[in-house]
């Protein structure tokens, strides 16, 4: 069974990936979004309208899920009555469906200077609902693991030498999109789903299967559940694993700061200083997600991180997923941050929280 990474493709079907530019200032207009329905479960295709803009003018559009985190829709143009209609997909076939709960799309009109002359924004709700199996039974061995740890999924009851498909919903119906800091430039992980697709097993002549799976250390942490189908018989089965994070002991001595505590979603700096590393250390440092996601940084545009030969350290990150003069997404669920930083040579742990705030305007 497969192991998830970055399901660009499935955001991608979501919304088309555009950009939106990062606002200098914004104005009260008469324009105005609603979406038709304005709640509906998961499979219910939303169709966003907005009115009230300038003819044949592009929009910058994005969405905001329902933790806060931020992606781009894209850049639309206005019809001759300065109106859009866009859909808003909810389920992508058996690949995965969008998260549960409230979200939010923004559009703005820009004007000079990057000012923002027309804002409109709309919430509409996704509700969820287990979809329900019978007939058969999956179990794990172990129920509780930490991330790149692997488990047996067993299935049994099954019609013999049959495709069972699997998929698993996330915990709280809710894995937010994050940033990787782990490239030449930051990069959105997609998420916003409440479903995902694990993989096909094939049954054995006695309606039997084992297979391994895990979690990588962008997974969100909680109970998933696990859902099995049989595809020629429908018999089903479900169960719950509990992936729980690694614990992380800070050393004495050792220590990590941020400044500013608090950052924009997008666009903006945190500085770290540290000391308590040991002489001239390389230093491994990782950013942990209101969701407990976990991501390395480690940035080509930087030098790599290392103590000096007091054993301090200093670097810095920028939030979100940027290109010149574009936003593509935020740093991703709005709340508390931390960044763990480990002395490789004498194993020195240290750790600073930072809070991501932003989301959408009110005019």
């Amino acid at each position: 069974m497969k192991t998830r990474l970055l399901v660009l493709l499935a955001a991608l079907a979501l919304l088309g990936l555009g950009a939106m530019t990062a606002p200098a200032a914004h104005a009260g207009t008469q324009a105005t979004c609603w979406t038709d329905p304005t709640s509906g479960p998961i499979g219910t295709v939303f169709t966003v309208y907005c009115a009230g803009f300038s003819r044949d003018t592009i929009l910058n559009v994005y969405y905001v899920e329902p933790d806060g985190a931020a992606l781009a829709y894209g850049d639309i143009k206005t019809n001759e009555t300065g109106s859009i209609a866009l859909p808003f997909f909810t389920k992508f076939g058996t690949f995965g469906a969008t998260s549960v709960g409230n979200w939010t799309v923004v559009a703005d009109q820009k004007g000079l200077a990057n000012s923002i002359i027309a804002h409109a924004q709309v919430t509409f709700r996704v509700t969820g609902g287990t979809e329900g199996v019978s007939g058969a039974a999956i179990w794990t061995d172990p129920t509780k693991v930490t991330p790149l740890h692997t488990f047996i999924l067993y299935g049994s009851g099954f019609a013999p030498n049959e495709t069972v498909t699997v998929w698993w919903e996330y915990p709280n119906g809710d894995c937010s999109s994050f940033t990787y800091h782990d490239w030449i430039f930051n990069t959105p992980g997609y998420r916003g789903y409440s479903s995902l697709y694990v993989g096909d097993v094939k049954a054995d002549a006695g309606g039997n299967f084992a297979v391994n799976d895990g979690f990588n250390p962008t997974a969100c942490e909680g109970a998933y559940r696990y859902v099995a189908r049989g595809n020629g018989s429908g018999l089903g089965g479900e169960t719950w694993v509990t992936l729980v994070g690694n614990a992380i002991t800070t050393t004495a001595g050792a220590s990590l700061s941020a400044s500013p505590t608090t950052v924009a979603g997008a666009a903006d700096w945190v500085y770290f200083t540290g000391s308590g590393f040991g002489a001239n250390s390389p230093v491994s440092c990782w950013i942990t997600t209101p969701h407990s996601q976990v991501t390395a940084v480690d940035q080509l545009w930087q030098p790599p991180t290392k103590s000096d030969a007091s054993g301090n350290l200093s670097f810095s990150i920028y939030t979100g997923s940027l290109a010149p003069q574009f936003i593509l997404a935020s740093e991703g669920a709005l709340g508390t941050y931390t960044m763990t930083c480990k002395g490789e040579t004498t194993g020195a742990i240290a750790t600073a929280d930072f809070r991501v705030t932003g989301g959408t305007f009110t005019p």
